[in-house]
């Protein structure tokens, strides 16, 4: 067993977790020359460990460019990972190929960012939502546009809206037309990457509500993927907080933003908007930019920003310990 697969695992008290990540890891390789040799690698994941319980929201919060879209890309394989396992009710998914894989993809089903590029602007709406039906042999011919109808008009569409275009909708409808999508297949378990961030804020609150909706009437489990800890609190039961490509805190949602661990995390929440910026704590303010993941620091990735750094911090990656029932952090200064 490698060292990444033997640390340890937060949140897996639940003896039956639906999916759980262990170790998991993504580089991206930089090749160059004639022979388009690996030259370096971007780790753009780096041994993440969680578990998410059948029913449950997990945040996952963080900067731009910190790794999110792409570990939630790895949890329905679009991207595959370099390493690390992720398992599904108990069974490896890294492990399984061809007709084992199809079958469980099934159950794993992901929401993009901005509908208007995850949807064919050459195919009706009849032919994207109806697409995963055709290709899994559900469903065909009237028996299909009957399904069809039946997930539009759960997420608030109208049967008139079958065979127009994308381009004839709002980004509202749009993204409501890509979760009809997503359920088609009647998953157990939603990658949501940004779900509301490309829509105007009058939408958001909807989209929001019919998420939370569909949840508890299909029984439905989430990583919701964001940056704004305002939608993060509103979705989440529990929030991972992730930075370079790792994740520095995990805890249950009223926990995290009332007593928060790493000073990462408090810097964030520092951040949200307040009607007072006159009264905010300066220790809290970031300096610096995130290192690149191309070349990240040496030791805690976060101590070239951190207020509280000590010289352990430069040359020690600080583990993800439990400093209380379900909460964890990886900071040696934890709770400071």
């Amino acid at each position: 067993m490698t060292p990444a697969l033997a640390d340890p695992r937060p949140a897996t008290r639940d003896p039956r977790p639906l999916v759980e990540a262990i170790g998991l890891r993504k580089a991206f390789p930089i090749r160059e020359g004639l022979f388009r040799r690996r030259h370096a690698a971007v780790r753009a994941v780096e041994d993440v460990s969680f578990a998410i319980r059948e029913g449950e929201t997990l945040g996952l919060v963080g900067e731009s460019g910190c790794g999110k879209t792409t570990l939630g890309r790895m949890m329905v394989r679009l991207t595959e990972a370099t390493g690390g396992r992720l398992l599904f009710e108990g069974e490896d998914l890294l492990a399984l190929r061809g007709e084992a894989l199809r079958r469980r993809r099934r159950n794993l089903q992901m929401v993009f960012q901005d509908p208007a590029a995850s949807l064919n602007p050459r195919k009706t709406i009849l032919q994207s939502v109806g697409e995963p039906l055709r290709v899994h042999r559900l469903a065909a011919g009237r028996a299909l546009e009957a399904e069809v109808l039946g997930l539009l008009e759960r997420v608030g569409l109208k049967g008139e809206h079958l065979h127009r275009y994308p381009h004839e909708f709002s980004g509202g409808q749009r993204q409501r037309i890509s979760i009809a999508r997503a359920l088609s297949l009647r998953p157990r378990f939603l990658v949501l990457d940004e779900p509301t961030s490309a829509l105007d804020v009058s939408v958001q609150a909807q989209i929001l509500n019919l998420l939370r909706d569909l949840q508890a009437e299909f029984r439905l489990t989430y990583l919701f993927i964001s940056h704004n800890l305002a939608v993060i609190a509103h979705m989440s039961d529990r929030v991972a907080v992730m930075y370079l490509g790792r994740i520095v805190e995990l805890a249950p949602r009223r926990l995290l933003f009332a007593a928060p661990l790493h000073p990462y995390t408090r810097s964030l929440l520092h951040a949200i908007p307040t009607p007072d910026p006159d009264h905010r704590d300066e220790a809290h303010v970031l300096e610096g930019e995130v290192a690149s993941p191309l070349d990240p620091p040496p030791g805690c990735r976060f101590h070239p920003r951190c207020p509280l750094r000590i010289d352990r911090c430069h040359q020690e990656a600080p583990p993800l310990v439990e400093h209380a029932p379900g909460h964890w952090a990886a900071c040696f200064r934890a709770g400071e």
